[in-house]
């Protein structure tokens, strides 16, 4: 699927690891995420048409991106050698 393709909010949970329902897909559309790390308000950008809501793969990565859904591989702690 090419990223700048439109795909129903209704259809579009399958593309979120946790499946969210239509009504929260709906929430992060009208009021956003808040991204616990950096306090900010995320919304999922979507468009209407016809009275209904479409998104795209790139407004999904985005969100997912910014709203910290996606965790960056973090490097190992390094121990000390205090051995506890």
């Amino acid at each position: 699927m090419a990223n700048d393709e439109y795909i129903a909010l209704k259809r579009a949970r399958k593309y979120f690891k946790s499946k969210p329902s239509y009504k929260t897909l709906l929430r992060w559309c009208e009021r956003g995420a808040l991204n616990r790390r950096t306090r900010v308000q995320v919304v999922l950008e979507s468009v209407m048409e016809g009275g209904r809501r479409f998104i795209t793969m790139k407004s999904i990565e985005k969100f997912k991106r910014e709203s910290g859904a996606v965790r960056r591989e973090m490097p190992p702690l390094e121990s000390n050698g205090s051995g506890g």
